[in-house]
């Protein structure tokens, strides 16, 4: 509606694209609504970009994400067998939290005491995902907050999770890089 895509967040689920991608930067604006919905009711509010997705269509499908969740946006997470590096350490399940994250309590409402980048609940946040060969970057606001290699797979479909928070996205821009 009026180019805002309402996720309401009631299931568990996503939407996404038809095509594969490599070599690309995507932007997208995203803010919080305010439900939370069970089984995630009353804990942070949580969803993600998984990209790269690859295999069947289930949930969630092998991928690497950019974790959106309250005072944890901008962690990488892998999913069903997705794999990177960051730091020197090469991962093929779990997380790696952004840089400059402190303690994370998944309760709604939460914010970083340590270094939140994300805006106060309602108002508008750019998420910025550079997939470059095997290498991705992830900005928040304007800031670098993680950053990988060896990603695999380094193609693939584009995902919009529903995970239980409501939240909204607009301005959905993917622009290759070659």
């Amino acid at each position: 509606q009026d180019g805002t895509l309402h996720v309401s967040g009631t299931e568990f689920g996503y939407f996404a694209t038809e095509q594969e991608f490599e070599n690309y930067r995507l932007t997208v604006e995203f803010k919080w609504g305010e439900k939370t919905h069970s089984p995630r009711q009353g804990l942070a509010r949580d969803s993600g970009i998984l990209y790269h997705f690859v295999g069947p269509d289930k949930i969630w499908p092998k991928s690497i994400e950019f974790q959106i969740i309250e005072g944890g946006t901008g962690d990488v997470i892998l999913v069903d067998g997705g794999e990177l590096t960051v730091g020197g350490v090469r991962r093929t399940e779990g997380r790696f939290d952004r840089s400059g994250k402190g303690p994370w309590q998944d309760v709604a409402g939460y914010r970083d005491p340590a270094g939140e980048v994300e805006r106060p609940r309602g108002e508008w946040n750019l998420l910025e995902l550079v997939a470059d060969g095997d290498t991705v970057k992830y900005y928040v606001n304007g800031k670098l907050v993680n950053e990988g290699t060896a990603a695999s797979p380094r193609r693939g479909k584009i995902l919009f999770q529903s995970e239980g928070a409501e939240l909204f996205y607009r301005n959905i821009k993917l622009t290759p890089l070659r």
